[in-house]
């Protein structure tokens, strides 16, 4: 498959775009293929894919229940064709809540925070299983 990558911190001030070819699996599909038997933390920096990342590791999230950080840039993922409305609400159907990642503190205004980011900000966010005690994470 080719796709076209861009760059999101140009080095040298110009936004750059570059065609290459990739392969892409689902994190599902990959930790079967690998075999895969524990995830503790999962990782996501995908410059307004996160969505798309999060559905392909559902099966992965519901077995491993792995604590996920991840940057949410709202704009971001609009432009990928998807919302963060919709990515908070499958990551609440995962069971999971979501921690600002300075203090570990439970959102309290889901709609706030998205609103109040403005196009390129982004708020790092912690999706931590709902089963876990949130003390176990000072």
């Amino acid at each position: 498959m080719r796709a076209r990558i861009r760059s999101s911190y140009p080095i040298h001030g110009n936004d750059t775009v570059e065609e290459q070819e990739i392969t892409l699996a689902t994190l599902d599909g990959w930790v079967t293929q690998q075999q895969i038997y524990r995830i503790d933390f999962i990782k996501i920096d995908t410059d307004g894919m996160e969505m798309k990342v999060l559905r392909g590791a559902q099966e992965t999230l519901r077995r491993f229940r792995p604590v996920v950080i991840f940057e949410l840039i709202p704009q971001d993922i609009t432009d990928a064709g998807d919302s963060a409305e919709a990515l908070v609400q499958l990551l609440q159907e995962l069971k999971y809540r979501l921690l600002h990642e300075g203090s570990l503190q439970p959102w309290r205004d889901y709609e706030e925070a998205i609103n109040s980011t403005k196009r390129g900000a982004c708020v790092n966010v912690v999706a931590w299983p709902i089963e876990r005690p949130l003390q176990a994470a000072t």
